[in-house]
């Protein structure tokens, strides 16, 4: 029992420590690339493969919720084009079809990476006196201070996203717009999908390529 009770603290430990990050590695932008609001609508196509449909789902949808809070009109491909996209279309039909719908830019989001490591933490012995009666006694001693300073070794996993956004005008058919994102260990993809897309619609607006919100 004592041992269940030592390894379950560890564990809980290991979950306090445990932290999330979700950063931009780097990005870049075309010399002349037009502001996002001059676009009449940008389509937002996630591509994560077909086990990562709950990503791709959510990844589009926060993207084109975050352009919208800037006052960018944009559209999720899932949501307009299902789940196969332009696959069976040929280029001239994937440029009409966007054409007809008034989309003018397209905004890729690649899940470039998904990496684990599992690494052994050993436990640890951490020195801590305590004053009482048991140190006139070395079982005492034992028992009580077993307890409180032994942490049991575990294993830790940490999952490592890399992700890219390419952001391209139709009219022209050239990158504008290319950012990488790491995540480590988003706590859901709900949370990965809207950091993602805080991160890109703030250095877009760092760019000079949206507009920054007026202050009140």
């Amino acid at each position: 029992m004592k041992k269940i009770l030592f390894v379950a603290a560890a564990a809980a430990l290991a979950l306090l420590c445990s932290c999330s990050s979700t950063s931009l590695v780097t990005s870049w932008k075309a010399a002349n690339a037009p502001k996002v609001g001059t676009y009449q609508k940008v389509m937002v196509v996630g591509m994560m493969g077909a086990k990562d449909l709950e990503m791709r789902q959510k990844g589009e949808a926060a993207v084109v919720q975050t352009l919208a809070k800037s006052g960018v009109a944009a559209v999720s491909s899932y949501e307009l084009l299902g789940p196969k996209e332009f696959r069976k279309m040929s280029e001239q039909e994937v440029v009409a079809k966007l054409k007809n719908d008034s989309v003018d830019a397209v905004m890729f989001v690649v899940l470039l990476d998904r990496a684990k490591e599992k690494d052994w933490v050993p436990g640890a012995v951490y020195y801590t006196p305590y004053a009482g009666a048991y140190y006139g006694c070395y079982w005492c001693h034992y028992n009580m201070m077993y307890g409180r300073v032994y942490s049991p070794g575990y294993f830790s996993t940490t999952t490592t996203y890399i992700l890219e956004v390419d952001l391209y005008s139709v009219a022209d058919n050239k990158l504008q717009y290319s950012a990488h994102i790491k995540s480590v260990d988003p706590n859901s993809v709900a949370s990965l999908s809207q950091n993602f897309s805080n991160l890109v619609i703030n250095d877009l607006t760092k760019k000079g390529l949206i507009e920054a919100p007026q202050k009140k």
